[in-house]
């Protein structure tokens, strides 16, 4: 059964023939999908592992999107947390991406980075950016050694590193830095500098190990030696100043996730809109439109083919149950016809993008 949804939009809402909705729902959940897709795929050819008939140019074919990968390293030193990179990936194997990072002094709702334990660190930077964290990296003294080996990188210190007691650890100037002064380069400041001064050190020590990544199989090494085999960016976290100290611009930040997460996932159930994006006509590039909406901070699930090939215009299917505001900003965004309300039956919370050619 189909029902007009309510909408503060001025886009006129229709009802579809019963026919043509009830058939395109049915048909969508009868294709079988076993591939989970990701950006390369989506960029390059829009093949997929399947074990039905229809191909990317056939009514019905349809494929999940994987997300981009997001890990989290929480940089660790005597047992606190000076730091965190949050690295980002356009696609699973796919080289370049980029590091964000961000200071332990930054505050998320009145509590600094440095106060919480790593896990709580993760959990708040979810919530913060409303973010789906893959993989949690803590990198402490010993998760150096382990991801570095016995390897060295030769940088240019720009403050003297202090060591225990009266001791410096790593004069200015060139240095070599391996797993035994890796936590206190980036971790701790020259005597009398304020914490916020590591950040200089920092973007030094990760676009190093971008250049030459470390040759150890671990699960971080093998994340950074991604990034180096292609185009991989490292810059601070945007902030605004607070009492409590420097909060992150929610602002400049959706708009840095935008450019560097291509498929993001949110990290609570309705924290984003959830997408499924099917072209009425062979001629429409469903990729193209979830880079598009993938970069405004949707969560795209599935692209492929309508069920039919019938040159319709753009429509949005929603869920009876979902009520959202921004619905609203997506019909504008794709330029849809209509928004209609239809019965449950492909999840409570996901939407459908019927796209047309024109």
């Amino acid at each position: 059964m189909i029902h007009p949804v309510t909408t503060t939009s001025d886009i006129p809402l229709k009802r579809p023939p019963k026919a043509f909705v009830a058939a395109e729902l049915a048909l969508m959940l009868a294709v079988p999908v076993v591939g989970w897709m990701g950006f390369e795929t989506l960029l390059d050819s829009r093949a997929g592992e399947f074990v039905s008939q229809p191909g990317p140019d056939d009514p019905g074919w349809v494929v999940f999107v994987e997300p981009s990968p997001v890990t989290l390293a929480v940089e660790v030193l005597d047992g606190a947390v000076t730091g965190a990179a949050l690295i980002t990936q356009p696609g699973e194997a796919r080289a370049g991406g980029a590091v964000v990072l961000l200071p332990g002094e930054l505050a998320i709702e009145g509590a600094s980075l440095s106060s919480m334990r790593p896990n709580d660190v993760e959990l708040a930077l979810e919530s913060a950016f409303d973010l789906e964290i893959a993989a949690l990296e803590v990198v402490n003294e010993a998760r150096w050694e382990q991801v570095l080996g016995n390897a060295t990188w030769p940088l240019e210190n720009p403050d003297p590193v202090p060591g225990l007691g009266d001791v410096t650890l790593l004069p200015v100037g060139a240095v070599n830095v391996g797993a035994a002064e890796a936590a206190p380069f980036v971790g701790r400041p020259a005597d009398g500098a304020a914490p916020e001064s590591l950040i200089v050190r920092r973007e030094i020590w990760w676009n190093a190990l971008i250049a030459d990544p470390p040759s150890t199989d671990t699960t971080l090494g093998r994340v950074i030696d991604e990034l180096g085999r292609g185009i991989a960016v490292v810059q601070p976290v945007p902030t605004t100043s607070s009492p409590s100290g420097p909060e992150i611009d929610d602002v400049a930040m959706d708009e840095l996730l935008g450019d560097i997460v291509p498929f993001p996932a949110g990290a609570e159930p309705g924290g984003r809109l959830r997408l499924q994006i099917l072209g009425r006509s062979p001629d429409v590039d469903t990729s193209a439109l979830a880079l598009e909406l993938g970069a405004a901070g949707h969560e795209i699930v599935q692209i492929g083919n309508a069920s039919v090939f019938d040159d319709g215009p753009t429509e949005i299917l929603v869920p009876l149950s979902l009520d959202d505001d921004r619905l609203n900003e997506l019909a504008d965004a794709v330029g849809a016809a209509s928004v209609l309300s239809v019965d449950e039956l492909t999840g409570a919370d996901l939407v459908t993008v019927l796209v047309g050619s024109e």
